[in-house]
């Protein structure tokens, strides 16, 4: 969607660009991303080691599940998730996205790994400042609060539905 007049562009009429910090923008062609001297272009390297749930769940962005690519790659997958569940830790790696060298996450779910980009500290706005202002609450408006709480807890997501997803599907 173009922003100056609103127009819908398709893909072969839109480009890229990098903001800088005064909010301009710096047109980048194709070639010079290309051209960027990324060494993570094939693979995923691993920075360094935290421990599980050390990284704020705001830091993380989209997941990505890994597989093994093929059975020469199935042992080393094998060896990490193993290492990753003993040791209690996540890894944290470079990686390249769309020609972007980007900072993630890598965590084990069950026996797989899945890869978190992680936001740069300006993409996560600290709650503090959308928190409103200090007020009294009452002991009745509390626990009314946690009676609803209560009645409306559940287990897991089983029984939560995406409305727009079954209805693109009717």
């Amino acid at each position: 969607m173009c922003e100056v007049c609103g127009q819908t562009l398709s893909w072969e009429k839109t480009g890229s660009a990098y903001e800088l910090a005064d909010g301009a923008l710096v047109e980048v062609t194709d070639t010079e991303l290309d051209a960027l001297p990324l060494d993570s272009t094939r693979a995923i390297e691993v920075a360094g080691f935290s421990p599980a749930g050390a990284v704020e769940p705001l830091s993380l962005g989209r997941a990505y599940h890994l597989i093994a690519d093929g059975d020469i790659a199935a042992r080393p997958y094998a060896i990490l998730v193993r290492a990753l569940q003993c040791a209690e830790r996540n890894a944290v790696v470079k990686f390249v996205l769309r020609n972007r060298e980007q900072i993630g996450l890598l965590r084990v779910q069950g026996n797989a790994l899945v890869l978190h980009r992680l936001l740069a500290p300006d993409e996560v706005h600290p709650a503090s400042a959308l928190a409103p202002a200090e007020c009294r609450l009452s002991i009745g408006e509390v626990s009314a609060a946690l009676v609803l709480a209560d009645t409306l807890s559940a287990d897991g997501l089983e029984g939560f539905t995406d409305a727009y997803t079954e209805a693109l599907t009717e």
